[in-house]
């Protein structure tokens, strides 16, 4: 994607199997799998942000070998010990000392810390924790049984654009005039709808949902 080439050529991205216990050139730090995933929405609010930060992110290895992921599942406990209260990926580590875990969690932090919560913060958690249920019925179809997604794009999907759309309404952004950490995580989840619907593009035909995908 043309959109995280960009963020790539911006950040300081550090990649390996060692995921660190500590924060990187003292700076926030942020680990996840190299990958898009649950971290994207992450990248992209501190991006927006200009955030000075190190990402750290993790190659698992060979799928098929033994030792898959498990240079991850080591560290696990160290992290544990150093302070972190549920290792899990994504993590950071701020230079305050604390750790964060669950990607909705970090994502608020970085609202809280560089004004990119909603005025309206009833519109932003509703539009946060309704993106984060669409993105895990797509994520969980493609990595369990993707042909699945066939009848879900048929079925469901144009009902629950049209919602979307008539929650967007006529906002430019989905929590008001501005934009909010709801709408990384919205904005993500509809490219992955994008990028599975090449060829049923039919399917997203709901004219406002698309000026908001196309104007995010």
């Amino acid at each position: 994607s043309p959109h995280y080439s960009l963020l790539d050529q911006k950040m300081k991205v550090i990649k390996g199997h060692d995921a660190p216990l500590d924060c990187v050139n003292n700076k926030d730090t942020y680990v996840y799998w190299d990958i898009c995933g649950l971290q994207a929405p992450i990248r992209l609010a501190l991006a927006l942000a200009n955030a000075d930060y190190v990402e750290v992110r993790l190659d698992p290895g060979d799928p098929n070998t033994p030792d898959y992921k498990g240079a991850w599942f080591a560290k696990k406990p160290a992290l544990s010990e150093k302070g972190c209260p549920f290792p899990n990926l994504p993590y950071a580590m701020m230079t305050d000392g604390s750790y964060l875990v669950q990607s909705n969690a970090i994502l608020r932090a970085i609202g809280y810390k560089y004004n990119l919560i909603a005025h309206n913060i009833s519109l932003m958690d509703q539009a946060l924790d309704q993106a984060t249920d669409l993105d895990a019925t797509i994520t969980g179809a493609c990595y369990r049984d993707f042909s699945s997604l066939k009848l879900y794009f048929i079925q469901k999907l144009p009902q629950q654009l049209h919602d979307w759309a008539k929650f967007l309404g006529d906002k430019p952004f989905m929590a008001g005039d501005s934009v909010s950490i709801a709408d990384f995580k919205v904005y993500e989840s509809f490219r992955k709808l994008q990028i599975i619907a090449n060829e049923h593009a039919d399917l997203f035909a709901t004219t406002t949902t698309t000026r908001y995908l196309h104007t995010a």
